[in-house]
């Protein structure tokens, strides 16, 4: 398959990319590769800490990022995976990143139409939870988690999350808490990989998030995906796709 390529980039990796070969995960932070030009072996630091199932495979082509010098523990890191000639961000923060971008150019009007925006606040305290984001308009003020869907289980649906996440429990339920006294309040899925047409909760692995977040919909949170797909320089072509709450895993 021919490898994706991104024609209108909103991300671009901060620094040039080096090919290289999975080899092993001795744990969830740190992945070892080859690299394709020389052959050494290197430690990379890994962003996601999910289980990755299908996509750290033996022999995996990887892009990789550095070296780094200290007081970093690994000289490098893992950014993306090639899985069926489709390139899979492997930096989770990626989606936070860009998000305030993402809504601001008009790629998430169910949140914010852009004229409207009066701020955007990072790392909001609410509760007994830190939210990505409160977006304030003319509306008043609307609370945002983002989730970065990398976990594609068959058909062109990603999947959320890939491992049990008590985190993610905890973030939709108080946000449908909040919907509930009337705030408004949305969860916003970014696509890591080009290939995904809807996303879904991952009934199979966290049963109890998905159930969650239906809760959470019916509630009043608004439920919006995003795709955006991932070469060699970036990330980029946003595309709205929708979630899906009731399929069965």
């Amino acid at each position: 398959m021919t490898i994706q390529h991104v024609a209108d980039h909103v991300y671009l990796h901060p620094g040039p990319l080096r090919a290289a070969r999975f080899v092993a995960r001795p744990h969830r932070f740190c992945v070892e590769a080859r690299l394709e030009e020389g052959g050494a072996a290197i430690a990379c630091h890994l962003a996601d800490p999910g289980r990755l199932e299908g996509l750290l495979v033996p022999g995996a082509a990887l892009r990789v990022l550095g070296p780094f010098g200290p007081p970093r523990k690994l000289a490098w890191s893992a950014a993306l995976v090639e899985v069926g000639g489709v390139w899979v961000n492997l930096v989770t923060t990626v989606p936070n990143v860009l998000f305030e971008g993402l809504l601001r150019a008009g790629h998430l009007p169910g949140v914010a139409i852009p004229e409207r925006i009066e701020a955007v606040e990072r790392e909001v305290s609410i509760g007994g939870s830190r939210i990505d984001f409160r977006v304030h308009d003319d509306e008043g003020p609307c609370l945002v988690e983002v989730k970065s869907v990398t976990f594609e289980a068959g058909a062109g649906v990603g999947r959320f999350p890939d491992a049990p996440s008590a985190r993610a429990r905890r973030h939709v339920r108080e946000l449908g808490e909040r919907a509930l006294r009337g705030e408004r309040a949305a969860v916003v899925f970014i696509t890591g990989r080009g290939d995904l047409s809807s996303v879904a909760p991952a009934e199979a692995v966290d049963p109890d998030f998905a159930e969650a977040l239906r809760e959470a919909a019916a509630a009043g949170v608004s439920l919006h995906g995003l795709r955006l797909t991932f070469d060699e320089v970036g990330a980029g072509d946003p595309a709205p796709i929708p979630v899906r709450t009731g399929e069965p895993p």
